[in-house]
């Protein structure tokens, strides 16, 4: 997009230059007489001006009240949502069995929802579709073969060629209110997310090698989630598995009975893998051959222990006399971050919550984290969409700040004057506190496409800002004019540039206002721009008409003031 951009305000200055200026010639010298109703604003917006400019220090001390009203009330108040997901497309249904459940038991828990989500959603549901074998929710992930049998995931597609009167958000609490599964059956909804990875709202890494010491954490975790209102939908990704057994070997009666341990664990292995005996070799290929035990003593733990050890002395021991087994329970997964066990701690919010990414990781990090702290051997880590919200709100802000810098220097090069550059630019912040005040009106987050559609409108509004200063230095060029004289001359030229700056503004807002309402049809990434620029340029295109003015002539009061003190007559403008 910003390609498209740059090339698209080339292509306006070529012909700016080269193509209009001889459209212009073939219509002839005269211009075209202004309309009533043109010489009547411009009458009107010069006997405001000079009620302004009389009373500039209460204009000033207006505009930074409406700063910091913006500022410090508004934006605390704005929430900052990097990627809604406002315009998700699915709902997945991650199914999780008791372990060991058969796959044809979990298809059948899988086939039941997807007959119930059809009888729930109506007209917004587009298709449904189910993967048996694992629960992983990315579209474009393959896999083989299932990894647990106990898991599924169901994926519900809604319509997306008309606007939706319920969200993917929204019918999680529906579905998790009216689907019905068994008891002992685990479900989580999971909206689709939109945009690049950032992962779940809320994503919290408890890393460490202590299994119980983990476990214990993440579960601290999870229930101090379900304890914050309006967070949904809480998982822990450490799956338990079907019970192992352990052995337990008895060295003592191992030794009495003439055993090694190598000698069980290789009758262990012949019973479930086999021993190479041998191999025959053809011309292409070799064919191993391997000694196998009697796969009878794989049906149960009871045929297990009934296996026959042979002894050093060639007597046979059944593997009962020299272990003790223990079932425990096992995890179907282990994951590693940073070369260390970790478990994953996600969950979503209720629509219309209040909660934010941002705004949560605030209070995990106000309340839950406190608790891990200096817990040796343990570490609980942010992530997700929190930490990547903060690490994208500091590249925007980067992204200003060197827009701005840009701008002043340009400025400063055309105007000669870096306290006008300055001063210009100071429209900048007044056009980022009509973006917070529009959104906040509107009930929508800032996105990352608003504040990239506020760095566009600071461009757009201090182009105005010199079209009107051009028009000043224009009317002073070659006079050097003071106090009454010096106002006059400002309204003159600023009310000369009203009609180009009300068409600019008024041809930019009926392009973009109705992108950003849907009309036509609604996308969630051009809406929340055309928003920002839209009402962000019609607010503060009608405030710069009075501000740059005012500014202006507190520069010159400023310039003024300073050659008093150096004692010489200010220089013209």
């Amino acid at each position: 997009m910003p390609t498209v951009v740059i090339l698209a305000l080339l292509l306006s200055l070529f012909e700016s230059f080269f193509i209009l200026p001889g459209h212009m010639s073939m219509g002839g010298s005269t211009p075209p007489a202004k309309r009533a109703f043109v010489t009547r604003l411009e009458e009107i917006y010069r006997g405001l001006l000079r009620r302004l400019l009389r009373r500039r220090a209460f204009v000033i001390a207006g505009f930074f009240a409406i700063l910091a009203f913006a500022f410090l009330v508004v934006g605390p108040r704005t929430p900052v949502v990097i990627f809604p997901q406002d315009d998700s497309q699915s709902l997945f249904a991650k199914i999780v069995m008791p372990p060991g459940t058969p796959i044809e038991q979990t298809e059948a828990v899988a086939a039941s929802i997807e007959r119930q989500i059809p009888e729930i959603t109506g007209d917004d549901l587009l298709a449904v579709t189910a993967r048996i074998g694992h629960s992983e929710t990315d579209v474009g992930f393959e896999r083989d073969t299932g990894a647990n049998t106990n898991e599924a995931v169901v994926r519900a597609i809604f319509d997306h060629t008309r606007k939706r009167a319920t969200s993917s958000a929204e019918w999680v609490p529906i579905f998790r209110e009216r689907i019905v599964v068994p008891d002992d059956v685990t479900v989580v909804f999971v909206p689709e997310v939109l945009g690049p990875p950032m992962g779940y709202p809320v994503e919290l890494y408890i890393e460490s090698n202590d299994d119980t010491q983990r476990r214990q954490a993440a579960n601290r975790v999870a229930e101090w989630l379900r304890s914050v209102d309006g967070v949904s939908n809480i998982d822990v990704d450490e799956r338990s598995g079907p019970f192992q057994i352990d052995l337990n070997l008895d060295p003592e009666r191992t030794a009495l009975r003439g055993l090694r341990a190598a000698d069980i664990g290789r009758t262990l292995q012949a019973a479930f893998y086999g021993i190479p005996a041998s191999e025959h070799r053809d011309i292409d290929q070799t064919t191993r051959l391997l000694v196998t035990i009697d796969p009878a003593y794989r049906n149960s733990l009871d045929s297990l222990l009934e296996l026959p050890i042979r002894a050093h002395d060639g007597s046979l021991v059944q593997l009962r006399d020299v272990v003790d087994p223990i079932e425990m329970p096992a995890l179907s997964r282990i994951n590693h971050r940073n070369g260390v066990r970790a478990t994953t701690v996600t969950a979503n919010f209720v629509p219309d919550s209040g909660h934010t990414p941002l705004s949560m990781g605030q209070k995990i990090d106000r309340e839950l984290m406190p608790e891990f702290a200096g817990v040796s051997g343990l570490a609980v880590r942010l992530g997700g969409e929190a930490v990547e919200s903060r690490k994208t709100g500091g590249d925007i802000g980067t992204a200003a700040l060197i827009a701005m810098a840009g701008i002043a220097v340009t400025i400063a090069l055309m105007l000669g004057s870096f306290l006008e550059a300055f001063l210009l630019i100071s429209i900048i912040p007044f056009a980022l506190a009509m973006v917070l005040l529009v959104f906040f009106v509107h009930d929508q987050p800032l996105s990352l496409f608003a504040m990239t559609g506020t760095i566009g409108l600071s461009g757009v509004v201090v182009n105005s800002a010199i079209v009107m200063v051009d028009s000043i230095h224009r009317q002073a060029k070659g006079k050097e004019v003071h106090g009454a004289a010096r106002q006059s001359l400002i309204i003159k030229a600023a009310s000369g540039r009203l009609r180009p700056i009300l068409v600019t503004s008024i041809t930019t807002l009926g392009g973009v206002i109705p992108m950003a309402y849907g009309i036509g049809g609604y996308d969630s990434v051009v809406a929340p721009i055309s928003l920002a620029l839209g009402w962000g340029l019609a607010l503060t295109t009608i405030a710069s008409l009075a501000f740059v003015p005012v500014i202006y002539t507190v520069a010159g009061d400023l310039q003024q003031f300073a050659s008093r003190i150096r004692g010489k007559q200010p220089e013209a403008h």
